[in-house]
């Protein structure tokens, strides 16, 4: 049955025109007003609002009639939003957005808040192997039954608003998604739930929420650009709009540019409703002291924290400022910021999956799939300090930026090494054949041979014995006569090998007479997922 509806949910549209944001921020709100019993879960006798007095005592009237009486729909949305403001007074929601980084920011505030003795629950996404990752419970993922549970109930959910209601709103993967972890998370009365914006912010389905203790901006750069902006402002504003009238508190990337700018603007445009403090981040803020391979050493050097010696589990340096952010964040929560122990704790024994995390095999695998996320990255690949040789893998999506992740690692691997390309069992991912197809110097794709039928390495014992990986896997190129011209720009930096189980199990062979080489993956989550669930189950 998860299996069933785990397909269901991931074939749900993406995107359906029509739907209106609005219309599923009404949606959101009849899930609260029919799920949870405020005066029984939060003992909550009544509302108050001496200014609305009237109209609150009419609401409430209203509320225990049929819900079709139509006369008195304004008031009975007043006291529905009362209810709802009520009841997310009840648990501090800290809300994440960014390009890049805002998935280990989550992690980060997940293990501080769970070490300090608080109930915490956690939506990201994507996922890595399991569908139960993206919502956590206390740090653990949700089991098969409380997720198909979830999943029955918001399809009950969804019949039940265009019955009642009369809005027609059909479903989309995302918000459907989100709706099941709200749903879970004010079920378990949890004190603390963090939401990792998927797209944007502005119409990402966790700008639903009503009252937020924190909105938190990391690094905003270009992505998904056709559906947020060509620029790195427009995106920076579809950003910046999480933080909302009821936001006590931002903290954000401050890089001096003018994506500061736009979200200090939007600071400024809440400002005049309403107060919210504001906290930005700088590469100021921190230095590091030392790193040790698999940590790093570093302090603050202003804020709350200023003068703290800390260690965190990280390997890459872009990944100390995504906690310095989440650092900044904790400055806001009162009940949590003065807990040394619990704080120096979680992050000397923190782990992201699937961000510079290494794996079995001497495989570090990455998902870096932007511009900057692939930059970031591929400083951290060109100063690891390997005892022997480094490597480098990638997948990437046909939808991102590819010819920049590509050309990027072209170079960052230097003129003796190429870069092993491989294909993705998914209909977004980029392959062999697009690729040279996509090349402008290509003329006869035909004299290529197809990957498919390209014959392999597999009577070759030769992969333990070579020189280095690259030369081991020459037989697996996508070979180019010689009577054929020119010759396309990959051929000569690009080895191509048919799917990530098979680069593995290359490696394996490899690494026989190699203890210390190492094998990096970057290009896609979906590839690093892959590859943690290849090393994770078949060795």
């Amino acid at each position: 049955m998860t299996v069933d509806c785990i397909s269901n949910i991931l074939n749900m549209p993406k995107f359906i025109e029509g739907n209106s944001f609005d219309d599923f921020k009404k949606l959101y709100d009849y899930m609260l007003e029919e799920d949870f019993a405020f005066d029984k879960i939060y003992n909550i006798d009544n509302i108050n609002n001496t200014a609305n007095d009237t109209a609150n005592n009419t609401a409430s009237n209203t509320a225990s009639n049929t819900a079709d009486d139509t006369d008195n729909d304004t008031d009975n949305e007043e006291s529905s939003l009362d209810k709802l403001d009520k009841l997310e007074k009840n648990v501090k929601i800290i809300h994440v957005a960014g390009t890049n980084g805002k998935g280990t920011t989550c992690k980060v505030l997940n293990d501080i808040i769970l070490e300090s003795e608080k109930s915490v629950g956690l939506f990201t996404s994507p996922h890595l192997i399991r569908f139960n990752e993206r919502i956590k419970i206390n740090g653990i993922d949700i089991d098969d039954n409380e997720l198909y549970e979830a999943y029955e109930h918001i399809g009950d959910i969804y019949k039940n608003f265009e019955k009642e209601k009369g809005i027609v709103y059909k479903e989309i993967q995302s918000q459907y998604i989100f709706l099941m972890a709200m749903y879970v998370f004010l079920k378990h009365d949890l004190e603390y739930i963090i939401l990792e914006t998927g797209l944007g912010g502005r119409y990402d389905a966790t700008n639903a929420v009503h009252r937020k203790e924190i909105a938190v901006i990391t690094s905003v750069d270009l992505d998904h650009c056709d559906i947020l902006g060509d620029t790195v402002e427009k995106i920076a504003l579809e950003k910046a709009m999480i933080i909302t009238p009821e936001t006590k508190a931002c903290v954000y990337l401050d890089d001096k540019n003018s994506v500061t700018e736009v979200i200090e603007n939007r600071i400024k445009e809440i400002n005049s409703i309403n107060r919210c403090e504001a906290s930005g981040v700088t590469g100021d803020d921190f230095r590091i002291i030392e790193k040790h391979g698999e940590s790093v050493d570093f302090s603050m050097v202003c804020g709350y924290y200023k003068n703290w010696m800390f260690s965190v589990n990280f390997i890459g340096d872009y990944q100390i400022e995504d906690t310095v952010i989440a650092l900044r964040t904790l400055e806001y929560l009162e009940d949590i910021r003065d807990n040394e122990d619990a704080v120096k704790y979680a992050l000397k024994n923190i782990s992201w999956p699937g961000r510079m995390e290494r794996t079995k095999e001497n495989i570090i695998i990455d998902g870096a799939h932007n511009r900057a996320g692939i930059d970031a990255f591929l400083k951290e690949y060109k100063s690891f300090d390997a005892k022997g040789e480094k490597h480098l893998a990638i997948a990437v999506m046909k939808d991102k930026d590819y010819e920049y992740v590509i050309n990027a690692c072209i170079d960052a691997v230097g003129n003796d090494r190429k870069v092993i390309f491989t294909e993705l069992d998914n209909p977004r991912a980029l392959t062999v054949k697009e690729l040279l197809e996509d090349s402008e110097n290509l003329k006869n794709l035909e004299n290529f041979e197809n990957l498919e039928n390209s014959e392999n390495s597999e009577n070759s014992e030769n992969s333990e014995n070579s020189e280095n990986l690259e030369n081991s896997l020459d037989s697996d190129i996508l070979k180019n006569p010689e009577n054929s011209e020119p010759e396309n720009k990959y051929r000569e930096k690009i080895i191509f090998i048919k799917n990530p189980e098979e680069v593995v199990d290359k490696w394996r062979k490899y690494r026989k007479n190699h203890k210390d080489d190492v094998l990096f993956f970057a290009g896609s989550l979906y590839l690093a997922g892959e590859i943690k669930k290849i090393t994770e189950t078949r060795f």
